[in-house]
């Protein structure tokens, strides 16, 4: 039994680490929001523009890229991820997933014709030909000239939603790590008392064999 209490704490230790490790950004959020903003992109200096194309071209946040763009794909037909990416856009202040006018041309985007525009995925956002300052926008943001994307924001959300489990794990870690202290010391107390002879009884047979 104390086996495979061991076994499932270690298991749910390594799962809080996992969740812990993934809610942990890399990069401060005060540079990911100003990495986003074109105008914070401005006044940067030729050292914080190579960290933010760091950032924006990072392992990490090319998967909150590929989340956003399967909740643009699927906000087509579905309400529900509409509303989802209207709430991040909104809560953000912001348009589309990337830096606006800041297509990185890698091996995961297409920025070829302009290094600055990304492909358009909505008629209203065709500035030149069929491209788009603003990476997967969504609603009526690309009519406001608004001059952030929603990465950084993205981010903290998908933290925030991992930090939840991770701390109701670590609750229910602690209190499993208790229970199996206390099992642990009222099985030792019951070995020691059948093993080992009342004191009483002891004295008992002491004195009785002292009076014969």
């Amino acid at each position: 039994h104390i086996a495979t209490e061991g076994v499932a704490t270690f298991v749910q230790i390594v799962l809080v680490s996992r969740l812990m490790t993934a809610a942990e950004p890399i990069f401060a959020a005060g540079l990911r929001y100003n990495c986003v903003d074109s105008e914070s992109r401005i006044e940067m200096s030729t050292d914080e523009e190579k960290v933010c194309d760091e950032y924006l071209t990072h392992e990490r946040t090319k998967r909150f890229r590929r989340l956003w763009e399967y909740y643009f794909a699927k906000s087509e037909d579905d309400t529900v991820y509409f509303a989802k990416i209207s709430n991040l856009q909104i809560r953000g202040q912001c348009c589309g997933f990337g830096l606006p006018w800041g297509c990185i041309d890698d091996n995961d985007s297409d920025c070829a014709g302009n290094s600055t525009m990304y492909p358009s995925v909505l008629p209203s956002c065709n500035v030149t030909g069929s491209r788009c300052p603003y990476e997967m926008p969504l609603g009526i943001c690309v009519l406001r000239n608004t001059t952030k994307g929603c990465a950084a924001i993205v981010e903290d959300v998908m933290n925030d939603a991992l930090r939840i489990p991770s701390l109701f794990l670590c609750v229910f870690l602690v209190c499993q790590v208790g229970a199996i202290i206390v099992g642990c010391c009222f099985g030792w107390k019951r070995r020691r008392e059948d093993t080992l002879p009342k004191l009483e009884l002891v004295r008992k047979n002491v004195e009785g064999i002292i009076v014969d």
